[in-house]
């Protein structure tokens, strides 16, 4: 994914302090070792950044960046015993020499680090909220592979939970939960999720290697997981799942953006199943051969139809009215506050920002369920792949949250 334009130098300077609003550049970076690995907004309206080697705290409303290396001698420990030095590839990726005796593995799995084992990938992910990093190194070796663990606070440096999970086979993709209570791994036919406080499965999966698993957060603590064809509705604070239904197995499944419907569909037709209540609604009945026909959600409630065959136009399903409409409808308001309005169009998704100068200018923000704040005269716009903050003349500033492209 490419960077914004704003990535294409070295990091600026701070700014003198001023109290009032004002348009204020980011914090611009340059060359592999100074990649973005993630970012994330905090709801005091700081942008967070994290690469190769630094915490980096931009601060819209002042124009100030803090820079704080990462504490690599607390997160990791080699083999050799000496120091941990992150190397850096061409295109920013990161790696370790491979690792020291790890912490306790979660499950009843052993934690022995893999012998044939060359190096441990690195990747550095931020909680939604930009309060915790995790740091995750997990071994690149022929058979089992043991990764590494450890979620710390932003802006002290304290390490919140180290944990270790082994067995895995292939790539390994971690993250953390909306607050940064859970660690997700997602890897060839497993998933697990753990809970920190105790440092144990909420939640694990597995499924055939032909199998697509997707989740998504409801809240802070509920999941909505499909693979096997089936979907289930999970608490990770007790482990037990809430509601289930089948799917069909190689047919469509499609979060909505907040996670609280799932289209589900099938050879002949599309439903629409609600994973609060359980109930199902029937959305679209398809012709024969409809090879082509697919649902996308358009907003937490909406469903655009398309592909339906060469003579039916596109329709858009309403799951709360259970009415079709060959018609684009109005935009719907998503949110409003201290004069700036945002705004989607329910037949594309998009979303627009007004601001109280009377500025329009469209959001980069607009997947799942984004989310919003004004702080300083800005708003602040965040999903789970892109960030935005806009100023109250229009300008905007958009971020990838995963790792932008080297230049």
């Amino acid at each position: 994914m490419a960077p914004p334009a704003s990535s294409a130098v070295a990091i600026a300077a701070s700014a003198p302090a001023t109290a009032a609003p004002r348009k204020a550049g980011p914090p611009t970076f340059e060359g592999p070792s100074n990649v973005v690995q993630a970012m994330a907004l905090t709801d005091a309206g700081q942008v967070r950044f994290v690469n190769a080697g630094s915490l980096v705290e931009w601060t819209p409303a002042t124009s100030a960046t803090t820079v704080r290396p990462i504490p690599w001698g607390t997160l990791y420990k080699t083999a050799s015993g000496a120091p941990a030095k992150v190397s850096v590839g061409k295109e920013g990726e990161l790696s370790l020499p491979p690792m020291a005796s790890a912490p306790a593995c979660v499950g009843k799995a052993s934690c022995t680090p893999n012998p044939a084992a060359i190096e441990a990938k690195v990747t550095l992910e931020l909680s939604d909220d930009g309060q915790r990093v995790l740091f995750s190194a997990c071994e690149v070796a022929d058979g089992p592979a043991l990764c590494s663990l450890t979620v710390f606070d932003f802006a002290s440096g304290a390490v919140v939970a180290k944990v270790s999970s082994s067995g895995w086979v292939l790539n390994v993709a971690t993250s953390l939960g909306p607050k940064g209570d859970f660690i997700l791994l997602e890897g060839f036919v497993r998933t697990e999720i753990v809970r920190l406080d105790t440092k144990k499965l909420a939640f694990s999966a597995t499924y055939s290697a032909n199998d697509f698993a997707k989740h998504r957060f409801v809240d802070d603590h509920t999941v909505v997981f499909a693979a096997s064809g089936a979907v289930r509705v999970v608490d990770l604070l007790t482990g037990k799942i809430l509601r289930r239904t089948a799917a069909v197995e190689g047919g469509q499944i499609e979060f909505a953006p907040d996670g609280r419907r799932v289209l589900l569909g099938g050879n002949s037709a599309f439903a629409v199943w609600d994973a609060t209540s359980g109930a199902t609604v029937n959305a679209m009945k398809l012709s024969t051969g409809c090879g082509d026909c697919k649902g996308e959600w358009t907003s937490d409630r909406h469903v655009r139809f398309s592909g339906l065959g060469a003579a039916r136009p596109d329709v858009l399903f309403d799951a709360v009215a259970k009415t079709q409409s060959e018609a684009a409808p109005p935009d719907e308001p998503v949110f409003a506050a201290e004069g700036f309005t945002v705004t989607r169009n329910l037949w594309d998704g998009s979303m627009r920002v007004t601001t109280p100068t009377g500025k329009r200018a469209p959001l980069a923000a607009t997947k799942d369920a984004p989310r919003f704040t004004v702080v300083g005269g800005r708003l602040f716009a965040q999903c789970s792949t892109w960030a935005d903050v806009v100023e109250n003349d229009g300008t905007a500033h958009n971020f990838p949250r995963t790792r932008f492209d080297a230049h």
